[in-house]
């Protein structure tokens, strides 16, 4: 699956995830932010997440997506996130940064 960030500047899009692999790519702010949706998601589903831009953009701490530390975690150029479903929500597993 591959979410194209379609607002210019500054933006918040929103990744209902349909698949287990997802490429984000067409930011233009490094202030962009994927918002990940529980909609469809079902307990013990896993995604990985991927940056593939040049430009850095950030996986949305919410009410429902838990990430290690409680804030917006960045994602550089081929840095991963890992999260898996719990049934409520999306919950950090691992995030490898730094890739080249």
């Amino acid at each position: 699956q591959t979410l194209t960030m379609a607002t210019a500047g500054a933006a918040t899009e929103t990744l209902t995830p349909t698949a287990a692999y997802i490429e984000v790519t067409g930011q233009d702010n490094a202030a962009d932010l994927v918002a990940i949706s529980t909609t469809g998601a079902l307990e013990g589903e896993m995604i990985v997440i991927t940056n593939l831009d040049a430009t850095t953009m950030n996986i949305d701490q919410t009410a429902t997506t838990k990430i290690a530390g409680g804030a917006d975690v960045a994602l550089t150029t081929s840095d991963v996130i890992m999260l898996i479903f719990d049934g409520t929500n999306w919950l950090q597993m691992a995030s490898v940064s730094a890739n080249s």
